[in-house]
């Protein structure tokens, strides 16, 4: 049994070696694919620590636009022919940020979505006005004093600052003088949207049922929302035509674009934020501005 078992041994040597060329093919074929992934993986780590290094002093620069905004610089533009105002701030953790402010082309480009209509100047013959007669109650008086004899209403607006809801009127406590009751079948239900940074109520009329105004005529539709506090700023619309819009708010409304860039001085890779920004109060003690960005854009770039 002895000489059978080294018989037996004898007979396998070399099996090792086989075992150990297998094993060195198989470490071959799968280190090399490990090792590109591995320096994939380090490569890609690096550039986005880089771009979010470009993209924290882009946004470093729009915190500065604010800062200059808010506290009323006077190189600041305030309307659109004034122009940009373009600075630079150099050596933000090895970028140069270049800062354009300029202010937007005009409310009616602020609201342009919610309104659902043209980007045109408003039309002269409409006075919209919104009062706040209680908590939580927004009254939109229209007057108008067009061309036409008698004009008719595709959609009525409100958009309030900040966070709130519609409340429906309880029975017997209804303004009689409201709109949406002289003409009840609009299309669209009464509801707030969330819209950039505030919340907008809309009401649409289908072509029949449009309400129809007089010259000289004064119209008021009021509604109720929650919390039942005056928003720090407001805006009301009436929607008449392809090319009759008109646009009314309470507050001061100034929109600005504000676009930041980050250069790396050493690659010359660029990041682009792009804000834009609307500022609310008066600047007094009591009413000091604050200012809300209500959109973002970032895009990156290479020369």
């Amino acid at each position: 049994m002895k000489r059978l078992a080294k018989k037996l041994i004898r007979e396998e040597k070399g099996q090792v070696f086989v075992l150990a060329l297998v094993l060195l093919l198989t470490g071959g074929l799968i280190i090399a694919p490990l090792l590109n992934y591995v320096t994939s993986g380090l490569t890609v780590g690096q550039v986005h620590e880089e771009r979010m290094d470009e993209l924290y002093a882009a946004d470093a620069g729009v915190e500065d636009a604010l800062y200059q905004i808010k506290m009323n610089s006077a190189e600041v533009p305030l309307t659109k022919e004034a122009g940009p105002w373009q600075y630079s701030i150099p050596d933000m953790n090895g970028k140069t940020v270049t800062v354009d402010i300029e202010a937007a082309e005009d409310t009616i480009d602020f609201l342009s979505d919610i309104i659902g209509g043209p980007k045109n100047s408003p039309h002269s013959g409409w006075m919209v006005v919104e009062h706040f007669p209680g908590a939580g109650i927004c009254e939109i008086e229209i007057e108008y004093n067009g061309v036409a004899e008698v004009k008719r209403v595709d959609s009525i607006g409100a958009w309030l600052q900040g966070d709130y809801e519609y409340v429906p009127w309880e029975e017997g406590e209804e303004p009689v003088d409201n709109i949406t009751y002289e003409y009840p079948g609009y299309e669209k239900p009464i509801e707030g949207e969330e819209y950039k940074r505030g919340t907008a109520f809309i009401w649409e009329w289908k072509a029949e049922q449009r309400p129809e105004f007089h010259q000289g005529e004064t119209k008021t539709l009021t509604f109720k929302f929650a919390p039942a506090e005056e928003p720090p700023l407001s805006m009301s619309w009436v929607l008449a035509g392809s090319d009759d819009i008109w646009l009314s708010y309470v507050g001061e409304i100034v929109t600005w674009k504000v676009v930041a860039t980050a250069t790396d001085d050493d690659t010359s890779k660029q990041t682009e934020l792009t804000a834009y920004v609307t500022r609310s109060g008066d600047g007094t003690a009591e009413n000091p501005y604050e200012v809300f960005v209500v959109a973002w854009e970032i895009s990156l770039q290479q020369e």
